[in-house]
């Protein structure tokens, strides 16, 4: 008896690709993306592992806002304190328009007074100094009066009465010649403070314009 017949052996042959794909051995490598949130802030959850499929606009980490709302709440306070100091400016603005009218109300009236003032002050001078050559006119009268009847008196063609009366009426009108000079040097000087007085209008107006320039 002969020696056995070996087992047959079977070769499968690969199947054939078609002639629009090409054959071709090798490694695949995906790129790489950076991610980064736009601020900084502490992880609270991650959502994705790495190898996970990621779609576009899919949420993969969770981040705490509590910086976020820490920043949003000082600068909303910033924004307080500024509307505060621009109300407080406003309010200021306010109070000195106010004032900037009383000082024009009180300008206008303060020349108008002093104007009354000058102009009446001028008059009593003007009277002040008709009174007094007036005076002075009957104490000359009253000085001849009196020198006239001294004279007579000597040499007794008048009373010594008579003299010593006209030497009295000499004397009072002396005295009210004086009298009236002194009225006189009074009202010019009157005078010169209400001039003086017409200049405070013109540094109110000064305290006008600077307030003016503060508003």
């Amino acid at each position: 008896m002969g020696p056995p017949s070996a087992a047959p052996t079977l070769f499968f042959a690969k199947p054939k690709l078609p002639d629009s794909i090409v054959n071709l051995s090798g490694r695949i490598e995906g790129d790489d993306s950076a991610i980064a949130a736009k601020t900084t802030a502490r992880i609270l959850e991650i959502r994705f592992r790495e190898g996970d499929a990621v779609q576009a606009g899919d949420v993969i980490a969770v981040l705490s806002d509590e910086q976020v709302r820490a920043r949003q709440d000082q600068a909303q306070a910033g924004v307080s304190i500024m509307e505060g100091k621009s109300q407080s400016a406003l309010d200021q603005i306010a109070v000195l328009q106010q004032q900037l009218q009383q000082n024009q109300l009180q300008t206008a009236q303060s020349k108008v007074d002093a104007e009354g003032r000058v102009r009446q002050a001028e008059a009593e001078v003007a009277a002040a100094e008709v009174d007094l050559v007036q005076q002075q006119a009957s104490y000359q009268i009253a000085a001849f009066d009196r020198d006239a009847y001294t004279k007579l008196a000597e040499t007794g063609a008048t009373s010594e009465r008579q003299a010593k009366q006209a030497i009295a009426t000499a004397g009072q009108q002396a005295a009210v010649v004086t009298a009236t000079s002194r009225r006189v040097e009074a009202a010019k000087g009157a005078l010169t403070t209400a001039q003086a007085n017409l200049d405070n209008p013109g540094i109110r107006a000064e305290q006008v314009s600077m307030t003016r320039s503060r508003s």
